[in-house]
């Protein structure tokens, strides 16, 4: 069983990385990536194991 974080800030994977050395995986919903798709895709994608990025429609529903 894999169990991934659901996260809603980009930097929370370099923060925790940073602290543990140890590798997340990750969910985050494309509403909350906040035009950092790249950090977690590229810049940051070496801290992650799994990723999985989620629509964000039902994130959008709750935020309104």
């Amino acid at each position: 069983m894999i169990l991934y974080n659901a996260i809603d800030s980009v930097e929370i994977v370099k923060h925790f990385y940073d602290l543990t050395q140890r590798k997340l995986n990750v969910l985050i919903s494309y509403v909350y990536l906040k035009g950092n798709a790249i950090k977690v895709t590229s810049t940051y994608r070496d801290m992650i194991d799994n990723l999985c990025l989620d629509s964000g429609a039902y994130s959008v529903l709750q935020i309104r």
